[in-house]
């Protein structure tokens, strides 16, 4: 009888596993799938989704790394935010700066933040490791890049570089070298990014401050890696307010769409910033045009304001120099939201500019009458950073916020009792805009051919 008993439940359990419908489980199989960083060929093994580096795992001063996702399964994956890649970047100290959004060069295209994964379609990405886009000293560092997409969030690779290429930025000055005089007029870099320097002239306390930026304009500036941007002149003179200046019209630098637009600029800024100076009038040749500079409007006095500007840095030879950008996609906003949009930029950069701000550096700011609160959180460090470095970020908020109308300083509060100076400005006083951007002292100039 047992036998018998026992070859009918036999039967009954194939009979309801054969029957049985097969419903998917609610678990997440993302999390048993093993993922390899080590670069094998594992292609055709259908349960491994692979992630490595095309470009190798060490670098001297790269520029950009090329990544790759593939699985000879299928898999849909879901990109969790709008950057593909974060960067944790570490040295020998530890932790220098956490969740860096990758700066992308190239990638795949995720459809509604969707992307189906199989043999056919890997995803390979582009992006830059390049050290000024992370704003990086000198040093080795480890990368640690973690794809942003919800299958693979605990996953990573890491890469070692060394950096040898950093540049170095001078302060702001507000007292002129002893005997000197400052003037601040715009020259290019070989980016051809337009931005203000100063220079410290000799015996030139008598000298109208026109005629020194007229004589800047005849030296040659190659020695700063920069350049002038304007062409010849026929004569420049100052009169009610008014400086004239009778451009050459052969010229090619104004005939040049490239380069006519920088020598606008250059004349309008730098003569402009003169606080006696309240228009710019040009003629071409003693001939009043209506339109010249490629499609500038001359045909009357110009009349500029340097307001609503982002301060970011590029380079020029062994420096870093600040350079005035427009604050793009401004129109309407308050004053906070201009600020917010200059923060965004200071951290990001932008199309030419290089980011100022450290992303892990947080804080929140008040508006008390002309001035910004800025109070820094309570974890923030700033250790990691040398002292040209925080002077950077610091005069990038402090010329860019003032260039808001309204605002003409800034004054740093912290909740980190261990931060009273941040490279070579004080917490607890109001702090304005020098006179002196991206100065040259060391080259002091002797005049030469400039009148009263």
């Amino acid at each position: 009888m047992k036998p018998l008993i026992n070859i009918f439940l036999l039967l009954m359990i194939v009979f309801c596993t054969s029957t049985m419908p097969l419903f998917l489980s609610p678990i997440d199989y993302s999390s048993t799938i093993n993922i390899s960083d080590n670069g094998e060929d594992i292609s055709y093994n259908p349960n491994v989704v692979n992630f490595k580096s095309n470009s190798g795992y060490a670098f001297t001063d790269p520029d950009s790394l090329i990544l790759e996702i593939f699985y000879s399964g299928a898999m849909e994956l879901s990109l969790s935010e709008d950057t593909l890649f974060s960067i944790d970047v570490l040295n020998d100290n530890g932790l220098v700066q956490s969740g860096i959004d990758a700066k992308m060069v190239s990638s795949v295209h995720f459809s509604n933040n969707k992307y189906l994964l199989d043999k056919d379609n890997p995803i390979i990405s582009t992006i830059s490791i390049n050290q000024r886009d992370y704003s990086l000293p000198d040093g080795q560092y480890k990368l640690v890049i973690t794809p942003k997409i919800y299958e693979l969030k605990n996953e990573n690779i890491e890469v070692n570089v060394t950096y040898t290429q950093d540049r170095k930025y001078i302060a702001a000055m507000d007292v002129p070298p002893e005997n000197t005089r400052g003037i601040t007029f715009y020259l290019a870099n070989d980016d051809d990014v337009l931005l203000p320097i100063s220079e410290f002239i000799e015996n030139a306390v008598d000298v109208y401050e026109y005629r020194l930026i007229e004589s800047a304009y005849t030296r040659n500036h190659s020695a700063y890696s920069l350049k002038n941007p304007t062409g010849a002149v026929n004569y420049l003179v100052f009169q009610d307010g008014i400086v004239y200046i009778d451009v050459k019209g052969s010229d090619p630098i104004y005939s040049n769409n490239n380069t006519s637009d920088n020598a606008y600029w250059a004349f309008v800024k730098s003569y402009m910033g003169i606080g006696y100076v309240e228009r710019v009038r040009f003629t071409v040749d003693n001939y009043v045009v209506e339109e010249y500079f490629g499609s500038h409007q001359i045909g009357s006095s110009i009349q500029y304001y340097n307001t609503d500007k982002v301060y970011l840095p590029v380079i020029a030879g062994e420096r870093y120099l600040l350079a005035d950008f427009n604050l793009l996609n401004n129109q309407g906003l308050g004053t906070r939201e201009k600020i917010d949009l200059m923060v965004e930029n200071m951290k990001n950069g932008n199309m030419t500019g290089l980011a100022s701000m450290p992303k892990n550096v947080s804080f929140s700011y008040e508006i008390s009458g002309s001035s910004v609160n800025i109070l820094f959180n309570s974890d923030v460090s700033l250790d990691n950073y040398s002292e040209d470095k925080l002077n950077m970020m610091m005069e990038s908020m402090i010329y860019s916020f003032s260039s808001i109308s309204g605002i003409d300083s800034i004054y740093i509060s912290t909740f980190n009792e261990n931060i009273t100076d941040i490279g070579s400005y004080s917490a607890g006083v109001t702090i304005y805009p020098k006179n002196n951007i991206n100065p040259y002292a060391d080259e002091i100039i002797k005049l030469e051919g400039a009148t009263e």
